[in-house]
């Protein structure tokens, strides 16, 4: 199985034990949303506040990602990142409100209505979107206590791989932020697809004795895919148009100064992130 989603858009993928997802960048630079849901049961679903207190604010290649209460055990297994980077479980999934405070404008696609909208096939709503594992947002605790967070250089290729640890529903979605710039003012679309974990795989990374508990009231709720589900995406927030802008030869200097701060790659890129930054801290909402 291999599919591109693209964006403004998620997938809800049954990963069974065993099996190893991989999300893939196409273009390159893209956060995404990760959801993960026991298949055995609804109510058990990725923790990152307990994947959180094992790890740090971030994880790396290795990671387990823990449930929740009562259940706590390893869902997945993080077993391959070819950008060898750190991967956010601090930060909650964008929201419409969000967006609706930093520019005055209702409305824009956002990571909780997506996962909320890809999770509806299997009788989720949202309800059940909860705090993501944010691939390839980089995040780091403040010395004011506070928590920051900066954008993966990433390209074309660049993947990380998943071993599930159980039968698992997987929700996933390019994060909607073109505003705040996790992703560089842009979304693009990521690569997904699902393989048997290779034998090797299994014996480094496989538990055979994942801690297992039943349901807390003895009847196990399982979510249950709708065949006739149509997806109905909402991408507001997501049409582009090109804008051409004369740069004067005496923002030069000032470019590249940003550019080496990491605001981008191409002019364009480091115009638009400059521009995005002055216009955020403008309106008081910050870099995100």
């Amino acid at each position: 199985m291999t599919a591109d989603v693209a964006p403004g858009t998620g997938v809800a993928v049954v990963v069974e034990r065993g099996h190893v997802l991989r999300v893939e960048q196409v273009v390159g630079g893209q956060c995404v949303d990760v959801n993960v849901h026991s298949l055995a049961d609804r109510r058990e679903r990725f923790h990152a506040a307990r994947t959180r207190s094992v790890y740090g604010v971030a994880v790396r290649a290795g990671a387990d990602l823990w449930s929740n209460a009562p259940w706590e055990r390893p869902l997945m297994t993080l077993v391959a990142d070819t950008a060898g980077v750190c991967h956010d479980v601090s930060f909650p999934a964008c929201s419409e409100l969000e967006y609706a405070r930093a520019t005055g404008m209702p409305g824009h696609t956002n990571c909780c209505a997506i996962q909320a909208e890809a999770a509806r096939q299997w009788g989720l709503g949202p309800q059940d979107v909860h705090d993501p594992l944010n691939l390839w947002l980089q995040s780091h605790a403040c010395p004011d206590g506070s928590i920051g967070w900066s954008a993966t250089s990433t390209g074309p290729g660049d993947h990380v791989e998943l071993l599930a640890q159980t039968d698992c529903l997987v929700v996933l979605n390019p994060c909607g932020d073109d505003i705040f710039g996790a992703s560089g003012h842009a979304v693009a679309p990521v690569r997904v697809s699902l393989r048997v974990a290779e034998r090797g795989e299994r014996a480094e990374w496989l538990q055979s004795s994942a801690r297992s508990v039943g349901a807390p009231d003895g009847r196990p709720h399982p979510p249950v895919r709708d065949p006739a589900f149509t997806p109905r995406f909402d991408t507001s927030g997501l049409r582009t148009r090109a804008v051409r802008i004369a740069l004067p030869e005496a923002a030069r200097g000032a470019v590249e100064r940003l550019r080496r701060a990491g605001y981008g790659r191409s002019d364009a890129d480091v115009v638009r992130a400059g521009v995005m930054r002055w216009y955020l801290r403008g309106a008081g909402a910050g870099t995100r």
